[in-house]
Order: C-alpha cells, then sequence, then structure tokens
C-alpha cells in the first residue's frame, strides 16, 4: 500500500455524500456529512441554541450541482434563520441524512444491542 503525504491527505474528498429526494420541494438535494471542525461546532450548538440545529446541520452541508457548499459559509446565520422558517418534514429528512452520513446514533445503536 502506498504511504500517504500530507498534501494527499488534505486533497482527499472522504466526506460522504447522499442526494435526498424533497418531495415538498420538488426535487433533491444532495448532502454529505460532517467534517471533523462540524462536528465540534454542532456539539457546541447543540448545548447553546438545540433548536437551530436541523437548520445549520442543512446550511453546512447540503451541496450544489458542482459539489461545493449550496449555502455560502460567510452567509450561515442568515442562512440558518431562513431554513428554520421552512417547513419541518424536509429539514428533518436532510438533517438526518446528514446525521446518519456523520456517524452520528451509531455508538447509542452498538449501545442496544449488548
Amino acid at each position: 500500500m502506498m504511504r500517504l503525504t500530507a498534501a494527499a491527505i488534505l486533497a482527499a474528498n472522504d466526506l460522504a455524500q447522499e442526494t435526498v429526494e424533497v418531495p415538498a420541494w420538488g426535487g433533491s438535494v444532495t448532502v454529505r456529512e460532517l467534517s471533523v471542525g462540524e462536528r465540534g461546532a454542532m456539539a457546541l450548538l447543540a448545548d447553546r441554541a438545540p433548536e437551530d440545529l436541523p437548520a445549520w446541520l442543512v446550511a453546512a452541508a447540503a451541496l450544489d450541482a458542482n459539489g461545493g457548499p449550496l449555502f455560502p459559509p460567510d452567509e450561515r446565520e442568515a442562512n440558518v434563520k431562513a431554513l428554520s422558517a421552512k417547513a419541518q418534514e424536509p429539514i428533518k429528512a436532510l438533517a438526518e441524512a446528514i446525521m446518519r452520513l456523520s456517524g452520528f446514533g451509531e455508538q447509542s445503536q452498538d449501545v442496544e444491542k449488548n
């Protein structure tokens, strides 16, 4: 197996993606798993403002057709506010996909099995 360089590691596109059908919006949205840094920020947000968490997840992890951020990171606060005004079911479906891709819930499922 090849020994990786720092450049190769940093260039790797290693965040899983999934396309979620959103019938209420008449189409689909591709989302990705959270990065390590985003997981840390999400944990802080979950403690500080849990009501914003689903909208924050969508603003952070929704992708455009080119695989870039659908919602610009420098506009995240405004996008979270706008997404918080949307219907619950589409936001919930997207947030659940992001959480699943990011590995949340796996540990609790393992505990339940034991």
